[in-house]
């Protein structure tokens, strides 16, 4: 896990010049007002990825704005016009050819010199319009990432499994590396170990309000009563 999978501080920065670069580039479009944010999200964000995780990343637009073009409902129109600003700030590899999807995606490589390698380093990147159920998840995910390192661990042991069986590829009717996340975080909140070590299922949704509710091995956060931090003994 250490060698493979654990992102350093220097991965981190990485990403998150890509992030400012994109985020520059995008408030040069006139189709985009100059207030939009560029978000990373998915497995470089939420705490499950590894040093190569391609740079997942959306357009979030200001409350209330509204593209210009009233039929360019899903806004591939406007996202077809920083192709060529792209292009032309040394982006490298872009690619609009999933621009008509339901959420358009515009991929390219972001080329960044390391000093601790000769040639050109290039980041795999997608940019999508705004995807807020994405950045939601990530947040969540992110939140269970924190709560115990074991369980991303696991998820690294799980990802390296899937990948080696080439059964991680959504193309090929597999699951996604996200779908065998999300099986683990289940399986995590719905199984508590005995004192004799055994995992054993939980029949019911553990409620964390109900004290005499079994422990599982993984808190979850989506059953957390939202005034749990205010109570008194929370």
């Amino acid at each position: 896990y250490d060698t493979q999978y654990r992102t350093t501080p220097e991965i981190h920065q990485r990403r998150e010049h890509v992030r400012r670069e994109t985020e520059l580039i995008v408030s040069q479009c006139p189709a985009f007002p100059k207030e939009t944010k560029v978000v990373v999200f998915g497995s470089s964000a939420n705490g499950f990825g590894s040093p190569n995780s391609d740079v997942d990343m959306c357009l979030q637009l200001p409350a209330g704005f509204k593209l210009d073009d009233e039929e360019d409902k899903n806004g591939s129109v406007a996202m077809g016009k920083l192709v060529e600003l792209f292009e032309s700030r040394g982006v490298k590899n872009v690619d609009p050819s999933r621009l008509t999807a339901r959420i358009p995606v515009i991929m390219f490589d972001y080329p960044m010199k390391v000093a601790s390698e000769e040639a050109e380093m290039l980041i795999d990147c997608d940019l999508s319009m705004q995807n807020p159920l994405a950045c939601l998840n990530t947040s969540l995910i992110l939140n269970y990432s924190h709560l115990d390192v074991r369980t991303r661990v696991l998820a690294s042991i799980i990802k390296r499994w899937a990948k080696s069986r080439e059964i991680n590829n959504p193309a090929q009717h597999t699951l996604s590396s996200y779908g065998y996340i999300l099986m683990l975080l289940h399986f995590l909140t719905y199984h508590r170990a005995t004192n004799e070590g055994i995992v054993m299922p939980i029949d019911e949704p553990v409620d964390p309000r109900k004290r005499a509710a079994p422990t599982p091995l993984l808190p979850n956060l989506q059953w957390m009563d939202p005034a749990w931090a205010n109570s008194k003994d929370g």
